[in-house]
């Protein structure tokens, strides 16, 4: 229900430590895109494939990184998006 429009484009960090279930990560993960500001950087945490509780995390973050540009934390569970 989290209404994003008033924080279009004005966010400069945006950290993700939600709901496990795909359509949780994919809603917050749209969101995020939205908010974030033209050099700003969304975190996901959980991102641990082979855990079972985490595997819509690591299925949705997968899915977009076919288009953009995440990367993982080494030696971490956190993935960032750097908008550039």
């Amino acid at each position: 229900d989290f209404d994003e429009e008033k924080f279009k484009k004005k966010m400069d960090l945006i950290f993700i430590d939600g709901g496990h279930t795909y359509s949780v990560v994919k809603s917050d993960t749209e969101k995020a895109f939205e908010m974030l500001s033209s050099e700003g950087i969304i975190l996901w945490h959980d991102y641990i494939p082979g855990k079972r509780s985490s595997r819509d995390v690591v299925r949705y973050i997968d899915k977009i990184s076919k288009t953009n540009n995440i990367k993982l934390i080494k030696n971490t569970s956190i993935c960032y998006y750097k908008n550039s």
